[in-house]
């Protein structure tokens, strides 16, 4: 079996958008899925996670909602009636502090 390569990074995408656009929304949703937890620091809903704030303050609370945008991964935590949005570099995992 011979392996073709693009000539063009042009080629390369047209071939890349002929094996997305044939993949199901499902597979679609599992590829993406895959790849966002396979970055280093992903966190989901629910999680229990300690936030330190600008001014030194931790308080603990739980992720309702995980925002990705442009500037990076933003997180939506509920910590009493309070609801923070914060950069994910903020946020830790409880079970992951460091003493």
């Amino acid at each position: 079996m011979t392996c073709v390569m693009p000539e063009t990074m042009q080629d390369m995408m047209a071939g890349l958008a002929i094996e997305v656009s044939q993949m199901s929304d499902q597979e679609k949703t599992e590829f993406r899925r895959g790849w966002i937890r396979k970055t280093p620091r992903f966190f989901q809903r629910g999680d229990e996670v300690s936030v330190r704030q600008f001014n030194g303050k931790l308080l603990k609370g739980h992720i309702v909602s995980v925002l990705e945008s442009v500037s990076g991964r933003k997180l939506k935590i509920v910590s009493g009636p309070l609801v923070l949005n914060v950069d994910e570099d903020q946020v830790q995992l409880i079970g992951d502090e460091q003493k």
